[in-house]
């Protein structure tokens, strides 16, 4: 009887393992971190102005072998708290920062007046203002404080509500006034009347 031959896979020809095992390490790498190529590419810019987002240390950068990757994680961060660049995938950058702050714009469509009006109305109002990438924005808690002090500037919702108010507390005084309409067309009758006989 012929002794079992125990099942081995094929062998592999040498350095085989080592480029399964870098290919593997580098698809991980490339769901943690990319080139300064990529994330130019993904936010449209030219060679310049991505190193000049580098060299501001927006976000956490590894030198591997020579070359600078960004970490995704920090970019992602990076892009959900400012509002001037711009994915080309369409995905909106801020989302974070506009968690916390108001543009001015975002100020002026609240309170249905321009942009130029609600830029002077931070100024007037003294209102706390922070900059993020040179834009003014102003913190949710400082805006929402100066709102409540005041009755001249109104959102949408609200003035939609006082008009429901208003409504409903000149309702009565409309009823009444309708209510005394017949009268009143009866006097003009009965003076207009009086008024052609005396002539």
């Amino acid at each position: 009887m012929k002794p079992i031959a125990a099942e081995h896979p094929p062998a592999k020809p040498d350095g085989a393992d080592f480029k399964i095992t870098v290919k593997k390490n580098a698809a991980k790498k490339e769901r943690k971190l990319m080139t300064v190529k990529e994330m130019g590419d993904l936010l449209g810019l030219k060679k310049t102005e991505r190193y000049y987002l580098l060299h501001k240390n927006c976000f956490t950068t590894r030198t591997i072998a020579g070359q600078t990757w960004i970490d995704r994680e920090s970019f992602e961060e990076w892009y959900a708290n400012q509002a001037r660049y711009h994915k080309v995938t369409g995905e909106e950058p801020g989302q974070e920062l506009s968690r916390h702050s108001y543009s001015v714009r975002d100020i002026g469509e609240m309170l249905g007046i321009s942009e130029a009006r609600a830029y002077e109305l931070v100024q007037e109002k003294n209102l706390e203002i922070i900059l993020v990438n040179d834009w003014k924005r102003v913190p949710k808690e400082a805006f929402d404080r100066w709102y409540a002090g005041q009755h001249h500037y109104r959102t949408a919702e609200d003035r939609m509500r006082d008009r429901q108010t208003e409504k409903a507390r000149l309702r009565p005084l409309y009823r009444r006034l309708q209510a005394m309409q017949p009268a009143t067309e009866r006097c003009g009758a009965f003076l207009g009347h009086c008024w052609r006989q005396r002539r």
